[in-house]
């Protein structure tokens, strides 16, 4: 009773608490929508579809999985480009698939079909020209549009148009728009593009571009092309070089866009990044540059730092260390060992014979010399030895390995080698594979690592995250981006990254 009362006192409350919630939930699944599409274009190059081709030259689509998405029935097959290829049948129609194997424009549909970078050129017929993304849309219809293919561009177009030249992503988004008329005796735009950003120039004028979001950065007013040269992790500092070929390379000129905006330098010949931290070089050295954009003192050859406020450096036999731009420490008599970047401010040292290592401040660690040692690399490991084996040790200065002769890394392992026999060891020093293998090599594959071996006449593939041998055959195991491929003398056979049999037809 108490129920029905509190209801039909608030009951326009609850319906209407009711509607809003239905509303904010069919928002959350549009929202989710978009993004899940967004999501498929956010790597446009890679996609986890292949063809295979049978032994009558005929391609079929499968996927990763090992299924098989149509049938053989296609002559010729493009690449695929944010999830869509361009097809050509025994007939000689051609048409678009998806990454699904579905038409988004079905065979004889359009007489042409030219695909750049995600983007098709159709034509029905020889009069009409139209621009369309993989959705379908319509971007261009014209009958005097043209594409620019800059080389080494795989994010972005440049179009041809009646009123200018029109630069567009591969989701068919315009970035931007050079209006002007077509003139034979101007050249025609020019590009480069490194990671998800481009640089477009033309008629003395640059812009550079996020090509995903489609973000102007800044516009250069220059009658040289600046291409991007380095971006730093954070992608808010970026290094143009005045884009040259081999022969002009000694005249080549740069700007620096920190957030967008360009800083001016005036002692640099040229200009780059290593690591995060700027370096400015002369025909006589290289130097570090600090906060306000201006060399440091000390060159960069005899440094080894973590940026320009902490590092440790030569000066003739002494070392002098250096925190937040200060000198804490000196050490008389010694020989910096490693020069270059090093991100744990730890730093080689070599005196009186022995090898050791120091912290910023000029203290030494570990409590501990060696007779051969190197760097800590990147998985924060340095090789060390007191005879005549090889071990690991951590940051820390603990032994974290088994002994070994030699080794190599590779990626976040290492392959090493004992008695002409080849194991592995993780980043963090553990034995995954005894050195028992005459051969061993590390292959990726869709952010998963697998160890390749081989004994006499039998190989296997491993994969390293759940240590489990998906193949093991006697024949040769050819890696492919999307397959494993065995041949033998009857039989070509191709499997998935699990081991799971994809297909397989007669030699």
């Amino acid at each position: 009773m108490k129920i029905n009362k509190i209801y039909k006192k608030y009951h326009r409350l609850i319906i209407l608490g009711f509607i809003l919630l239905l509303i904010a939930i069919l928002i959350t699944s549009i929202m989710t929508s978009i993004n899940s599409k967004k999501k498929l274009s956010a790597d446009p190059i890679n996609s986890n579809v292949f063809f295979l081709q049978n032994k009558e030259n005929r391609y079929a689509l499968f996927n990763e999985n090992g299924k098989q998405l149509t049938k053989f029935i296609y002559t010729s097959v493009g690449n695929f480009h944010n999830n869509a290829v361009k097809v050509r049948d025994e007939a000689g129609k051609m048409g678009i698939l998806n990454s699904k194997g579905k038409y988004i424009s079905k065979l004889g549909k359009y007489e042409t079909i030219i695909s750049y970078n995600g983007l098709f050129k159709v034509s029905a017929n020889d009069d009409l020209y139209n621009l369309i993304n993989v959705n379908n849309k319509k971007i261009i219809s014209s009958k005097v549009f043209d594409v620019i293919l800059p080389a080494s561009v795989d994010l972005f177009i440049i179009t041809t148009e009646e009123k200018g030249y029109g630069v567009y992503n591969y989701l068919g988004e315009k970035i931007y728009f050079f209006k002007t008329k077509i003139d034979e005796n101007i050249p025609v735009p020019t590009a480069n593009q490194l990671g998800n950003y481009g640089s477009v120039y033309f008629n003395g004028e640059t812009i550079i571009f996020n090509a995903k979001t489609t973000k102007i950065i800044n516009k250069i007013k220059d009658n040289t092309h600046y291409c991007l040269s380095n971006i730093s992790s954070n992608e808010d500092t970026m290094v143009l070089n005045s884009c040259t070929n081999w022969q002009e390379i000694d005249n080549t000129t740069y700007k620096l866009l920190v957030n967008g905006k360009e800083k001016k330098l005036d002692s640099c010949d040229s200009l780059s990044l290593d690591n995060d931290n700027l370096v400015c070089s002369t025909k006589n050295s290289n130097h570090l540059l600090n906060s306000k954009y201006k060399p440091i003192d000390d060159e960069l050859e005899d440094m080894s730092f973590q940026n320009f406020k902490n590092y440790a450096v030569q000066k003739n036999k002494n070392i002098e260390f250096i925190k937040n731009g200060k000198v804490v420490s000196k050490l008389d008599g010694a020989t910096l060992a490693d020069k270059g970047y090093t991100k744990k401010n730890i730093y080689l040292v070599y005196k009186n014979g022995e090898y050791q290592y120091y912290d910023i401040n000029g203290k030494s660690l570990f409590a501990k010399t060696f007779k051969r040692a190197y760097a800590f690399d990147s998985n924060d490991l340095a090789k060390v030895s007191d005879g005549d084996d090889y071990y690991f040790i951590n940051t820390k200065g603990k032994k974290v390995s088994d002994f070994f002769a030699s080794s190599y890394q590779s990626g976040g392992y290492y392959i090493v080698s004992t008695d002409n026999q080849k194991g592995l060891i993780n980043s963090k020093g553990a034995t995954i594979l005894k050195p028992q293998y005459q051969n061993l090599t590390i292959h990726t594959h869709d952010e998963e690592d697998y160890a390749y071996i081989k004994n006499d006449n039998k190989f296997e593939v491993i994969n390293l995250r759940t240590n489990k041998t998906i193949l093991s055959l006697d024949k040769e195991i050819i890696f492919n981006d999307h397959y494993l491929k065995v041949t033998n003398a009857s039989n070509i056979t191709y499997y998935t990254y699990t081991g799971k049999k994809i297909y397989e037809e007669e030699a």
